[in-house]
């Protein structure tokens, strides 16, 4: 196998891409960095390697719900204090992070229970607008499929929010793993998971506006345990009053938050069904090469079932995935609704014959690598950006 170097990638890419454990990760990795190009034999669709298979096991159904948090429900208030009294931040372990701050994990001193510590940067008046909000929604959501909210301190510079921890990672992390045999069944499992957290959510009337694979959480590194997190950009919504948004992650956008139409239940839906159609297939079906083309695309609201990507996935899954991206709000299931699609049902008897490797293991193993290259990418051209200006001592190209 042959790699050609593109010019000026950094020692931070490089070392992104030794994360991969075997030569299939790096090469996936190298695909989906611009300026590289790879010589090498396909990779069989059916699996990780082209070497003898094993015959196929039964496949165990695992639906088991997840547990609840380690604490009973809080109604929390935001409150001014000093952290280090009562949290042991740990420095070392960042969880996520974007333009809000971080997420880290921490321990109560009290208790030792460990927790994970949203840290919101205090920049104006909005940033407390929003943790209120956040707080009030999160009150709501009493929910063994939604994490839940511990506590949440301000101090001068910082609010932060503390919640419960789950140690399994993002969804589409775990199943992309060469040992994980992701199978419809799975799938079905884990959009069910999904779909009883959104149906207690808008029962709750709370609109989630952000759901993304980035947002579903494993509980464990095994078993199909999930929850929603992050309501950053949640609202509590009264059908009465229109609520419009202009937020979002463009590939998991609905139509109507791109074109500033009023928000809706439904709204939630199309991202679900967004997910539901990567899950399947591992293609994303709106991504275009920028933001500004896949949020046309969202707009034109045309995609198809890629008849190589869907092969061998059954016709109850594509009317379900039919049934939610739809351009017409009123035209998609409701999460109660979507709990009683054929699709979603006997999934113990589905598992007796249901044992198919997908497809959509390979694609979305991409599909991350991309992301993690697309964040590095980002984070050391802004990490370059601050050096020079550090050097020249002017804040004036940040905008400052």
């Amino acid at each position: 196998m042959v790699y050609c170097q593109a010019p000026g990638w950094s020692a931070a890419s490089f070392a992104i891409y030794k994360e991969g454990a075997t030569w299939e990760a790096r090469r996936c990795w190298l695909q989906a960095v611009p300026g590289f190009a790879t010589r090498c034999r396909p990779l069989p669709m059916s699996g990780w390697s082209s070497g003898p298979t094993k015959s196929p096991q039964p496949h165990r159904l695992d639906d088991v719900p997840p547990p609840p948090a380690p604490f009973a429900h809080r109604l929390v208030s935001l409150k001014s204090g000093t952290v280090n009294s009562m949290f042991n931040i740990n420095t070392k372990e960042m969880l996520g992070g974007g333009k809000f701050g971080e997420v880290r994990t921490c321990t109560e001193r009290a208790t030792g229970l460990k927790l994970a510590a949203k840290i919101i940067r205090k920049q104006g008046s909005k940033d407390k607008e929003m943790a209120m909000v956040e707080i009030e929604v999160m009150n709501q959501l009493n929910h063994r499929n939604l994490i839940q909210l511990y506590d949440a301190i301000e101090t001068p510079r910082e609010i932060v929010l503390f919640m419960e921890f789950v140690e399994g990672g993002e969804l589409f992390e775990r199943i992309i793993d060469e040992d994980y045999h992701l199978t419809e069944v799975d799938c079905m499992v884990f959009v069910r998971q999904i779909c009883d957290g959104i149906t207690f959510m808008h029962q709750m009337r709370v609109l989630h506006l952000d759901l993304k694979p980035e947002n579903i959480l494993c509980v464990a590194s095994t078993g199909h345990m999930v929850k929603i997190i992050d309501f950053g950009l949640a609202r509590r919504y009264n059908p009465r009053e229109k609520l419009k948004v202009n937020f979002g992650t463009p590939e998991f956008l609905s139509p109507e938050v791109v074109n500033y139409d009023q928000v809706s239940y439904s709204t939630d839906m199309w991202s679900l069904g967004v997910i539901t159609y990567m899950l399947l297939s591992g293609l994303s079906p709106f991504l275009g090469d920028d933001d500004t083309e896949t949020l046309n695309n969202v707009l034109e609201a045309k995609w198809y079932f890629d008849e190589e990507a869907f092969e061998g996935i059954s016709e109850e899954a594509k009317d379900f995935v039919s049934n939610l991206i739809i351009k017409q709000k009123s035209g998609r299931m409701s999460a109660a609704k979507c709990l009683q699609h054929s699709w979603l049902n006997g999934l113990a008897e589905k598992a007796k014959r249901c044992n198919r490797r997908l497809k959509s293991q390979v694609l979305l193993r991409k599909y991350v690598m991309r992301r993690r290259w697309k964040k590095n990418f980002i984070g050391v051209c802004a990490a370059n950006r601050f050096k020079k200006i550090s050097s020249s001592g002017s804040l004036t190209a940040l905008g400052v």
